[in-house]
C-alpha cells in the first residue's frame, strides 16, 4: 500500500506542475493581449500577414493559370491556424489574416516556453516518468548519466506540453502496470 501512495503522490505532482505550467502561460497570454491591444500591435500581425501573403503568391506564382479547382486539394492541405477557419467547398483561395498569423505565433510560442518551463521543472524535481514507463521499478541509474539526462528533459517536454499528454502517459504507465500484475498472476505479483 505504501508504493500505491508514493505512486498517487508522484502523479498528482506531476499534474499538478503540468498545469500550473498551463495557467502561468495562460495568464502571460492574457497580459500579451492587453498589451497588443495598447500598443496597437495588430499592425504588426497584419504587416506579417502580408509577407507571408507576398510569399506565398511569389511561391504559388507557377500556380496562376492552372484551374482552382484542379489544385483545390493543395489549398485545402494549408494549415487551419493560418488560412480562413472554415472549409472551402467550393475550393475558393484560403484568406490569411494577422489574427490568424498572431493566433498561430502565440500558441508555438506558448509551447515552447511551455517546453522550457517543464524541462527546468523536471530537473529540478528529477521527474522520469519515461523511466516509470519503460519499467514499473524504474531502474537506478546514475542521476546525471545520458540516457536519464534524455528522459528527464523528454518528462519536461512532455510536462511543459500540458496535463492532456502527461494523462495520457501517467494512464500508460498504469496500464503497463496492470498488464505485469496480470501476467505475473493477480494483484499480489
Amino acid at each position: 500500500m505504501d508504493e500505491l501512495y508514493k505512486t498517487t503522490v508522484f502523479f498528482t505532482l506531476v499534474l499538478a506542475l503540468a498545469l500550473v505550467i498551463e495557467r502561468a502561460l495562460e495568464v502571460a497570454k492574457a497580459l500579451y493581449d492587453l498589451l497588443d491591444s495598447r500598443y496597437d500591435l495588430h499592425k504588426y500581425w497584419t504587416k506579417r500577414a502580408k509577407m507571408m501573403q507576398k510569399k506565398a503568391n511569389e511561391t504559388l506564382g507557377t500556380l496562376e493559370y492552372v484551374d482552382p479547382a484542379a489544385i483545390g486539394f493543395i489549398l485545402n492541405k494549408l494549415d487551419d491556424r493560418l488560412v480562413s477557419n472554415q472549409r472551402n467547398s467550393n475550393n475558393t483561395v484560403p484568406v490569411l489574416s494577422g489574427d490568424l498569423v498572431r493566433a498561430a505565433a502565440i500558441k508555438i510560442i506558448s509551447k515552447c516556453i511551455g517546453i522550457v518551463f517543464g524541462i527546468i521543472i523536471a530537473f529540478i524535481f528529477q521527474i522520469n516518468l519515461i523511466a516509470m514507463l519503460r519499467d514499473a521499478n524504474a531502474t537506478s541509474l546514475p542521476a546525471w548519466s545520458p540516457q536519464v539526462v534524455f528522459q528527464t528533459a523528454l518528462t519536461g517536454t512532455i510536462i511543459g506540453l500540458g496535463t492532456g499528454l502527461v494523462h495520457k502517459f501517467i494512464r500508460a504507465i498504469e496500464d503497463k502496470r496492470d498488464k505485469k500484475r496480470t501476467q505475473n498472476g493477480g494483484l499480489n505479483g
